[in-house]
């Protein structure tokens, strides 16, 4: 029999962790995380400007009828508001001077 403790031989069916999972495959989910108090609200306010530019701006546009620029209109809408949804969970996205300075290295090493 393992020490008490260990979780090695012990039943862990009835042992609640995370998210209200049992059991022995409850480490592998992610960590619990508390969100900051002002997240709904700055989330609410985002999503209300969004819809504000796509009613004023992105619908009148559409009318014109230039499909190249309501493509690339609308795919920096998405991916604007995506980064900014991001930084409001606080979820880091990696920036591009990693590879950039590897690319650099590539063409300026000399070997």
């Amino acid at each position: 029999m393992a020490a008490a403790g260990t979780g090695v031989g012990q039943n862990l069916s009835n042992d609640t962790g995370k998210g209200g999972v049992k059991g022995k495959y409850r480490e592998y989910l992610l960590p619990e995380t508390q969100l900051k108090a002002g997240v709904p609200f700055m989330t609410i306010i985002l999503i209300t400007l969004y819809l504000a530019v796509i009613f004023f701006d992105f619908i009148p546009l559409t009318k014109k009828g230039d499909k190249k620029t309501n493509w690339v209109y609308s795919v920096f809408l998405a991916a604007s508001f995506l980064v900014l949804i991001l930084s409001i969970f606080d979820i880091v996205i990696p920036g591009p001077s990693g590879a950039i300075k590897q690319l650099v290295g590539f063409f300026t090493s000399s070997s």
